[in-house]
């Protein structure tokens, strides 16, 4: 019984590690697409950001123009995510709690 154990074993073993491996590449491919989406999701809200501050302080109806504006990103679907789109509403709820 002992012999038909470790060979049970050594064979889910090896497939463990095989799948480990497997994953392992996958996993830095992932995290390289979460960076890119992080990336442009950064820049599109920057962007909205700076607008919203630069009137901020001479025009609440420019400000909520630009909250309420139809700008938006689309991130495509991928094997991670489906498509999603982030707009400016998105923007400024991220960045609630935070110092603008």
């Amino acid at each position: 019984m002992f012999q038909a154990d470790y060979q049970i074993f050594n064979a889910y073993n090896a497939t463990l590690w095989k799948t480990i491996k497997t994953a392992k590449q996958d996993f830095y491919a992932e995290l390289y697409h979460f960076k890119n989406i992080l990336k442009k999701l950064y820049m599109f809200c920057n962007t909205i950001r700076n607008r919203v501050l630069d009137n901020i302080e001479t025009n609440v109806r420019d400000v909520l123009d630009v909250l309420h504006s139809k700008e938006k990103v689309v991130i495509p679907e991928s094997s991670w995510n489906t498509e999603f789109a982030w707009d400016s509403v998105d923007c400024m709820l991220a960045y609630v709690g935070k110092k603008l």
